[in-house]
């Protein structure tokens, strides 16, 4: 074995060899088209070399190794040829369909007939309408009735930009013309009732204080984000009420009594004697049975278009309910008039002359007098709100409710005369009350008595006075449901009043003794109004006040309505000027006499209740 680097003979066939393959490759074409052409005419050169000159490699063993290099010879071999699939259906088809169009056979066409169409602009969304959907600080969208009807076409007034050029109407194609696939296509006109990307309805904006939030009928004013026409319509209101209520009676000891005029002067007008008739006190006056006028205005606003927070306020009077009666007789009246009274030092019954045939001439005049009024600011926050049309009527025009917002659903396309609405509304704020209460007697007496201890002729004016004052200072809560059903409504108002009462209680009284020949002389003291009581006292009590109002309404406008309804107050602990007056007298104290003895009449807080009813007449307007 020998070395195959280190023959001659090799080394001369392997430079042979290629010299031969570098004058091969030199007359090939350059071009792939050429060389095709050329290896087609003529052949591959390389082909006609012997075996060992075209490939000398492939005749040397796999593990000789060359001179100029100690790796192993690579191994060589053919390509094998990889078998293809063969094509499925789906790619026959659309081998078919890539045929040129003269090998297809041609589809028989129908032409299709259409109507002559007139295209109207369509009102193409824009950047600058986008920005103009949003919504002006100080106005509020209004909704076009004549843009929500179905089927009118109305072209909106917008920009030049924003505004399609209308195409030239196509007319119909003729029977048997070919139509094209695309060009000269005409186009289905497109509602204006609705924006073609968002399905709404069309909107322009007008000023907040244009803005009325009850419409008649067409639904052309309505805001964003919330309809006014949730709950009544309006941002502001204004009611005014005729009063015509009951206090609760007040209640008197016996003050004046009368007896026959033949009972004996010691026991004339004295309690307890068959022949004593009470003409005042002990549940006989009937003072404030008789009904009361007043008047009450309750006005308010909204702070928000939703109607969810506003503030209102309202005040109230009831006329004074006086009462004045002067009572005196005459001989022919064969009665005697007396005050009566309990005597302390004795501890009987006993009683002063008013009026006695031969001892006494004189008349007594009894005043009663009472006031209540009342006031009341508070904030009122909307809790719920829905609004619908009647069903029985139904929708006067457009699709009706628009939109649902946290503080309820807002109307539009109602007609008023249809609308129906639940509100529940709560309140808190201030109340005032003031009940003031007072009862005086007054007596003009003349001695008669010839044969007395008091001159003849001697005068005495008589004054008892008592008055009590209630001024209520407190919170309120409540409640206010409000409901209509087309023209007719009802709404109730419940408040509860919590806080502090004042009263004050005045007792005073004075009295004039005019003798003959001399000068008048004038004590601070009547008969019931001593030293012993007479005086100002107060004292501070919380209580509660509750108040009911509930009203049926009938709406004559949008926004205006009449109602009559009725009204409750019950107020607990209060004091009135006839539980202060105390008939125990010590009579050694009556003027010009000084006390001697137990001190009466005395004072002590003694609280009743009180309440006010009756019904309200009036209406209300919403601006």
């Amino acid at each position: 074995m020998f070395a195959f680097s280190k023959t001659p003979v090799v080394a001369l066939l392997l430079a042979s060899g290629l010299m031969l393959a570098e004058t091969s490759r030199a007359e090939q074409p350059s071009s792939k088209p050429a060389r095709k052409a050329a290896g087609q005419k003529e052949g591959n050169s390389a082909n006609k070399l012997p075996p060992l000159i075209a490939n000398p490699l492939r005749q040397m063993p796999a593990n000789v190794p060359l001179a100029y290099s100690d790796r192993p010879a690579p191994e060589f071999s053919r390509a094998v040829p990889r078998t293809l699939p063969a094509p499925s259906a789906a790619q026959e088809a659309n081998k078919a369909l890539r045929r040129p169009a003269a090998a297809r056979q041609p589809a028989a066409r129908q032409p299709i007939a259409r109507p002559p169409v007139v295209r109207q602009p369509v009102a193409r969304r824009s950047a600058a309408r986008q920005a103009a959907a949003q919504v002006p600080p100080g106005y509020v969208r209004r909704v076009s009735r004549a843009m929500q009807v179905e089927d009118e076409m109305v072209e909106p007034e917008l920009p030049p930009e924003d505004i399609a050029a209308p195409e030239e109407p196509m007319a119909a194609p003729s029977a048997g013309s070919p139509t094209p696939a695309t060009e000269g296509r005409s186009l289905q006109p497109v509602p204006m009732e609705t924006d073609p990307e968002s399905e709404m309805p069309m909107t322009e904006y007008v000023p907040m204080e244009e803005f009325d939030g009850c419409s008649d009928g067409s639904c052309d004013l309505c805001a964003d984000p919330c309809c006014t026409l949730c709950g009544p319509p309006g941002r502001f209101w204004v009611s005014a009420d005729y009063l015509l209520w009951w206090t609760k009676d007040a209640e008197y000891p016996p003050l004046l009594a009368s007896s026959p005029s033949s009972t004996p002067a010691d026991q004339s007008g004295v309690l307890g004697q068959m022949n004593t008739n009470i003409l005042f006190g002990n549940g006989r006056e009937d003072v404030f049975n008789n009904s009361q006028s007043g008047a009450r205005i309750r006005f308010g606003m909204w702070l928000d278009q939703c109607h969810c927070s506003g503030l209102e306020g309202d005040y109230f009077a009831i006329n004074d309910n006086d009462f004045n009666q002067t009572y005196q007789c005459d001989e022919s009246d064969n009665l005697a008039l007396a005050r009566p009274f309990y005597n302390v030092q004795t501890g009987l019954q006993d009683s002063e002359l008013v009026w006695y045939p031969g001892i006494v001439d004189g008349s007594a005049t009894i005043a009663t007098s009472s006031s209540f009024q009342g006031a009341g600011a508070r904030w009122r926050r909307n809790l719920c709100c829905s609004s619908f049309c009647e069903p029985s009527q139904g929708l006067k025009c457009g699709p009706g409710i628009i939109g649902t917002q946290s503080c309820g659903t807002a109307m539009c396309g109602c007609g008023w005369e249809n609308m129906s609405y639940r509100t529940l509304d709560f309140l808190a704020g201030y109340r005032f009350y003031k009940y003031n209460d007072g009862v005086s007697v007054s007596e003009n007496l003349i001695s008669t008595n010839t044969g007395g201890s008091i001159p003849l002729g001697t005068t005495f004016g008589v004054f008892d006075n008592f008055r009590a004052t209630n001024d209520f200072h407190g919170g309120e809560l409540g409640l206010h449901y409000d409901v209509r059903r087309g023209r007719w409504g009802f709404d109730c108002l419940a408040l509860v009043a919590l806080g502090n009462n004042r009263q004050v209680v005045d007792i005073n009284g004075h009295t004039v003794i005019q003798v003959p020949g001399l000068d008048a002389t004038e004590y601070e003291a009547g008969l019931l109004t001593q030293a012993s009581n007479s005086g100002r006292y107060t004292q501070n009590d919380f209580i509660v006040i509750p108040q009911l109002n509930a009203n049926l309404s009938y709406f004559l406008t949008c926004n205006l309505k009449l109602h009559v309804g009725y009204n409750l107050i019950y107020w607990d602990r209060v004091a009135r000027a006839g539980d202060f007056i105390d008939l125990g007298l010590n009579p050694s104290q009556i003027p010009p006499g000084t006390l001697s003895g137990e001190a009466r009449p005395a004072f002590n807080w003694n609280n009743t209740t009180f309440w006010a009813q009756g019904i309200n007449i009036g209406g209300e307007i919403r601006f």
